[in-house]
């Protein structure tokens, strides 16, 4: 059989333009919305959030409206309620204008569950469109999500300056993205044991040899998909001016956002106070949510947890047993604390300072373990693999926090402080911010860009915000002596990652005791594994990261530029070292001991 012709469908259906109405303040957009209610509007509200911790979120907002309005029908549509059991929300995409009709006056609470392929052409039911832009979702997908309505009825969008959205290193540039992701997985190729490299032909191999630059990813999927992470980058720092602009193309009136005093007098609040009442339903709807997960039941065995997750359709109950033994195979235990930090996103943390300190030995082996089902597939591109390895990010954090640890920096002391003047910052801070170190942290170790803009306590800050470390201001400043006076910061041992640092690294530690012995046995049973062949992906860019035994005070070398020069770190003295040499050298990170 031959490739079939491909259908080619122009769509060339156009909303009628409607008028939205552009807020910068979320207090007010809220206040907004909420007058729409209490005249006896039906609004359609869109927001990409439904986390139970979020302010904004499908759950905080179905709260707060049942109890400002208790005689409204209010219909939450996510990810959970669609796929709950007795529901009502349970399948709603496939007949939601029948339910509309059979229940006037609903209000609907949506979130990208309902953003494409869904066609709300009921005419008379919603009086207006409430969408919240924070940023999470691309600028196409949120005007995708506030298009569901077709009946031309105002729209009311709060839209954040900047989005949260960043891929790769945040780059605009499609060949940078292209090189910086397969750069990272060549690394990987070429210092692992496991993977060799293989050619689609002998001809390939040739090339190969003569131009390593070339790059044999199936480039037109891998160049498609870095336009379209470039281009959210590129959008990313303007996304509000960008959906204003879009919104205009498509022919729609784009107006600011107003809020009058009689709205403000219909609501009975004003934007500060309606927006603590949020925060208060958000707050105790969440401190219920985590008392849920800690007394959820047990599993019996593991077969009934890969059960009850793969389930299409989950209750309440089910999803918080499935979440709790997701927390307590992460963690080794389950409370309050734990099911916070992990919302808050601090394992991805917790698993970097980790790897840069106790693990660092199975740093290598752990990206491994995860780029070898892909490459046993074969079907895949490199983002799919490099986004989640993390030995270059670990080995590079390893030497930063040696070199605090060295200057005086312990985050378990809670009683030290620390200012803006205060000798460790400042030296640690003149690491950070030098251009050829900065450069490296932010687009080769992905470790973040810190700003010589900033104060050395924003950065050293920024820096450990990376592990889940946390400080706080003591709210004491410097001897009125000094010319200029500080805010003195210690370390808190007591909020973040700290309370359970040392139980996590015990469990992770035994966890991978247990799958290294599982591998053993696999291996006892099967065989070596074969090495797996992998088709050349590129140029490799750079050596590989070695990391001496024995490495105790550590000097860090930061790139050889490809000038005529080449440029040292002493992180000692913050001094940069030039030096002329002969030709172009390859970048690469070194450890030094002194």
């Amino acid at each position: 059989m031959g490739v079939e012709k491909p259908i080619i469908i122009n769509n060339t259906y156009r909303l009628k333009g409607y008028t939205s109405h552009i807020f910068t303040e979320k207090e007010k957009w809220f206040t907004k919305l909420i007058s729409e209610i209490a005249r006896g509007g039906t609004p359609y509200i869109f927001t990409p959030a439904k986390r139970q911790d979020s302010r904004f979120g499908t759950y905080a907002l179905e709260k707060c409206l049942k109890e400002l309005f208790p005689d409204r029908d209010i219909l939450r549509v996510d990810a959970d309620s669609v796929a709950e059991p007795r529901h009502p929300a349970l399948g709603i995409a496939s007949n939601i204008n029948e339910y509309l009709r059979a229940n006037p006056g609903l209000i609907v609470i949506a979130s990208p569950t309902l953003e494409t392929g869904i066609d709300i052409h009921i005419k008379g039911h919603f009086t207006a469109v409430f969408a919240y832009g924070n940023g999470v979702i691309t600028e196409n997908s949120l005007r995708q999500a506030i298009a569901r309505v077709r009946e031309p009825v105002p729209r009311c969008i709060y839209l954040n300056k900047d989005s949260k959205i960043r891929n790769g290193n945040g780059t605009s540039c499609p060949e940078e993205y292209i090189k910086r992701h397969t750069s990272t997985l060549n690394k990987l190729i070429k210092t692992s044991r496991k993977f060799d490299v293989e050619f689609l032909s002998e001809e390939d191999q040739e090339i190969f040899a003569q131009d390593p630059s070339r790059v044999f990813t199936p480039m037109l999927a891998m160049e498609t998909l870095a336009k379209i992470a470039t281009r959210e980058n590129a959008i990313a720092p303007d996304y509000r001016e960008h959906v204003i602009e879009q919104l205009k193309r498509e022919g729609h009136t784009v107006l600011p956002g107003e809020l009058t005093p009689e709205e403000i007098e219909l609501v009975g609040m004003d934007p500060k106070q309606l927006s603590a009442t949020l925060t208060k339903s958000k707050d105790d709807l969440y401190k219920e949510h985590k008392a849920e997960v800690v007394q959820a039941e047990d599993f019996a065995t593991e077969e009934d947890f890969h059960l009850a997750k793969d389930r299409t359709m989950k209750s309440k109950e089910d999803r918080n047993q499935v979440k709790k033994h997701k927390l307590k195979d992460r963690y080794g235990e389950v409370d309050e604390h734990i099911v916070e930090l992990d919302d808050k996103k601090y394992y991805p943390k917790l698993v970097l300072l980790y790897y840069a300190t106790l693990g660092h030995e199975k740093a290598q082996e752990r990206d491994e373990a995860i780029a070898i089902p892909y490459m046993e597939k074969g079907a895949f591109l490199p983002p799919d693999i490099t986004d989640k390895l993390i030995l270059e990010k670990a080995n590079v954090a390893r030497v930063l926090l040696n070199y605090a640890a060295k200057l005086g920096m312990d985050p378990t002391d809670g009683e030290k402080k620390y200012s803006n003047d205060s000798p460790e910052f400042i030296a640690f801070n003149a690491l950070l911010t030098e251009p050829k170190t900065r450069e490296y942290l932010r687009d080769e170790a992905k470790l973040g860009d810190f700003s010589p803009e900033s104060t050395p306590y924003n950065n050293v800050r920024k820096f450990y915000q990376l592990f889940g470390i946390r400080f706080k201001a003591t709210k004491q400043r410097q001897s009125q002596r000094k010319e200029k006076r500080h805010m003195l910061y210690q370390f808190d041992p007591k909020a973040g990652v700290m309370p359970i640092k040392d139980k996590f690294f015990q469990h992770r530690l035994k966890k991978e005791q247990e799958w290294e012995q599982a591998k053993k046995e696999k291996q006892a049973e099967e065989g070596p594994l074969e090495k797996i062949k992998v088709l050349a992906l590129g140029r490799f860019i750079e050596d590989p990261i070695v990391w001496p035994e024995g490495s105790r005070t550590p000097q860090l070398k930061m790139p050889r530029p490809r000038k005529q020069s080449e440029t040292q770190v002493h992180p000692e003295s913050s001094v940069i070292a030039q030096s002329s040499i002969s030709e172009p050298q390859p970048r690469q990170l070194e450890i030094v001991t002194v």
